[in-house]
């Protein structure tokens, strides 16, 4: 009997990014055991073909669990910025961190919708790609941090007054 495999407690949990990397790159081994086993079937190596098309159904179910783990971690980011937003409070007292909560609730949301069949993953991309807008927004609007364009190019920090 095998022994189950125990992370290592100061093993942090991979990205969504990371196992997405691991399931495409897992979709081009699969491929190419296809190929592998299409050859042996031409060459009538049925032993060869039978073993190989073995391989890809395990494949096949790596490929299931590591897009199901995929989810999982979406679904982690999403809870994990709705704590965080939860924390902030009243969002006046700390705008910049709610701010910054907002973007990871909103980009992990459109990571999780990217899983979801159309129409719910139609806007996916768009979510996903929104990390940095609402705490660029808060800068822009915010008199304590807005800058100024100069024409030749430079920014003037205009969160003090004015004085000649």
């Amino acid at each position: 009997m095998r022994e189950a495999i125990r992370p290592s407690p100061n093993a942090s949990r991979p990205t969504s990014q990371q196992l997405q990397t691991l399931s495409q790159r897992l979709g081009y081994a699969r491929h190419a055991v296809s190929v592998a086993e299409g050859l042996a079937r031409r060459n009538r190596q049925t032993g060869v073909a039978t073993r190989l098309r073995q391989a890809g159904v395990h494949m096949d179910r790596i490929i299931a669990g590591v897009d199901g783990l995929t989810t999982a971690s979406d679904i982690a980011d999403v809870v994990s910025a709705v704590q965080r937003l939860q924390s902030i409070g009243a969002i006046a007292s700390n705008t910049r961190g709610a701010a910054v909560a907002f973007g990871q609730l909103f980009s992990a949301l459109g990571r999780l919708c990217s899983h979801l069949p159309p129409p719910l993953n139609t806007y996916a991309d768009f979510l996903a790609a929104s990390g940095n807008f609402f705490s660029d927004v808060r800068d822009l609007i915010d008199p304590q941090t807005r800058f100024s364009h100069r024409e030749d190019g430079g920014a003037v920090d205009t969160s003090r007054p004015y004085r000649p």
